[in-house]
């Protein structure tokens, strides 16, 4: 590594940091992270709710530990003059932006919303910064979908070509990001990150989808889990591990961008059959097609399915090269796949088994 493309050395202390969609999964992964190295946090959410602070809940001044350092604001994208003046007002030095119509499906029911949300509000934020005249460096979320219907490994070269409207709005928000750095000199940067998963994860995400369904199985409140393409292919890695590569593009003496991935592809039906076998359920698989089914040793189906959940322009059997943040920054996810979905499973199991008593 050179001097210029290395990690700044000082640790992080007394910075101030802004996290939009600080709800989500990514930010609040960040913010604990944030918090451990003694950042003032503070979360920019749509709308102060509690669906939006599930996540975050024992961070708030009424549950959490570390409310001195940890606060959550409202703030909207529709306007660069009212992101500008909480930019003022909070002058953080690094900000993090997460805020996204994230889910693909719902990119084509909605594509207006997708765009307002993931492009024009990611190129407002980029204007209250230049506006600002402060010195604040940014990170904004970029996406796998970015690339497409590609094929094999992905890195920081690949061509862009998305195939929806989610993956097309990212690739707005990262040529913006980029355009806004090289013709305003803003430390702005992009984050392309593969498929990242935890139990904070919503449920209209297939992982989750998966090890909540198992949740309720056990619990009697479910008896069969209706999926589509069980061949698909992911690089799936866990969320907390990349926050921490998120946070040391933001510690770089200049900016550039990193693809974020494990370089592993599993898929769906491996994914599946590793979770039920951790909840004690193996699966064995009996038809093909549509008609192929998954049952547990007592012959009950627990898999079926259905048409409906095929994505016609389902990505290929793509997978991230995260070889420069590995280089350039030591990064690398440190939780396998296996790992991570038991991680997923117990989890829900143990809030299924919470929901049942409560």
């Amino acid at each position: 590594m050179t001097d210029i493309d290395s990690p700044a050395m000082n640790p992080a202390m007394n910075k101030v940091a802004l996290i939009t969609g600080v709800g989500g999964q990514d930010g609040s992964y960040l913010v604990e992270f944030l918090l451990k190295k003694g950042y003032q946090v503070c979360g920019l959410v749509r709308a102060v709710s509690a669906p939006e602070l599930v996540n975050i809940s024992h961070l708030l001044p009424e549950n959490g530990i570390a409310t001195q350092k940890f606060r959550v604001i409202r703030g909207e994208f529709s306007k660069t003059s009212t992101l500008l003046e909480t930019l003022l007002h909070e002058q953080p030095d690094e900000i993090y932006h997460f805020a996204a119509q994230s889910d693909v499906p719902n990119s084509f029911n909605n594509p207006e919303e997708t765009a307002e949300i993931n492009a024009l509000g990611t190129l407002r934020l980029l204007e209250a910064i230049r506006q600002s005249n402060l010195p604040m460096k940014l990170f904004v979320a970029s996406s796998a979908e970015v690339f497409g219907n590609a094929h094999g490994r992905q890195d920081e070269k690949s061509p862009l070509a998305a195939r929806n409207p989610y993956g097309a709005s990212k690739i707005y928000a990262q040529q913006l990001t980029s355009i806004y750095r090289d013709v305003h000199r803003l430390f702005a940067v992009s984050g392309i990150m593969f498929n990242h998963e935890s139990p904070r994860r919503p449920e209209s995400f297939v992982t989750r989808k998966v090890t909540r369904a198992i949740g309720r199985i056990l619990t009697g409140r479910q008896s069969v889990l209706t999926l589509g393409n069980l061949d698909i292919q992911r690089d799936w890695g866990f969320a907390g591990d990349y926050v921490e590569a998120i946070w040391q593009m933001l510690q770089m003496e200049s900016p550039r961008d990193f693809v974020l991935a494990t370089g592993q592809l599993h898929t769906l039906r491996e994914l599946i059959e590793l979770a039920f076998q951790f909840a004690g359920m193996p699966i064995h698989w009996e038809g093909t097609g549509l008609e192929e089914k998954g049952l547990t040793a007592d012959g009950h189906c627990r898999i079926q399915v259905d048409p409906q959940f095929f994505r016609s322009e389902n990505r290929q059997a793509a997978f991230g090269d995260a070889s420069h943040a590995q280089q350039i920054l030591g990064w690398q996810p440190r939780t396998g796949f296996a790992d991570l979905i038991r991680m997923m499973v117990n989890h829900d199991i143990q809030l299924a088994q919470q929901d049942e008593r409560f």
